[in-house]
């Protein structure tokens, strides 16, 4: 802070920047990095939501293909989890475990659990024999 010649107070120096402005702009780019961030926050869940939705399709292709070498059967499929559904095309996809429950005659149910997705609706998902597609619901329809 200083005088001008005709005794008036300035507030800032010429040509220079007043603090308002400095803090104004500070407070613009903690916004700006906020949106930013909740945006890269989003992209993430999306990205672990497709990486559960794919693993179950891809389990699902596989029961499909157990059930084709065992004459139209699901019958045994939940004692093969994992790795040992590998050799029948599952590729995982992601932190996702995959679990077969239920395998019966006709139908089974695969539960997938997505590990960087707690506390979200797709954590626990599952894709049963009657299904279209994976649902995020933890019971089989």
């Amino acid at each position: 802070m200083g005088y001008s010649s005709d005794g008036r107070v300035r507030l800032r120096a010429e040509g220079g920047v007043a603090v308002i402005e400095v803090i104004g702009l500070f407070f613009l780019t903690a916004i700006i990095a906020a949106a930013a961030l909740y945006g890269l926050k989003a992209h993430a869940r999306n990205e672990a939501r497709a990486q559960i939705r794919a693993s179950l399709s891809r389990a699902a292709l596989a029961a499909e293909r157990y059930a084709a070498d065992q004459e139209g059967s699901y019958s045994g499929l939940d004692s093969l989890q994992g790795d040992a559904l590998e050799s029948f095309g599952y590729r995982q996809v992601g932190p996702v475990s995959i679990d077969v429950e239920d395998a019966r005659e006709e139908s089974y149910c695969i539960r997938g659990e997505h590990s960087d997705l707690t506390g979200d609706k797709w954590a626990l998902a599952t894709f049963s024999s009657s299904a279209d597609a994976p649902s995020a619901s933890d019971e089989c329809r």
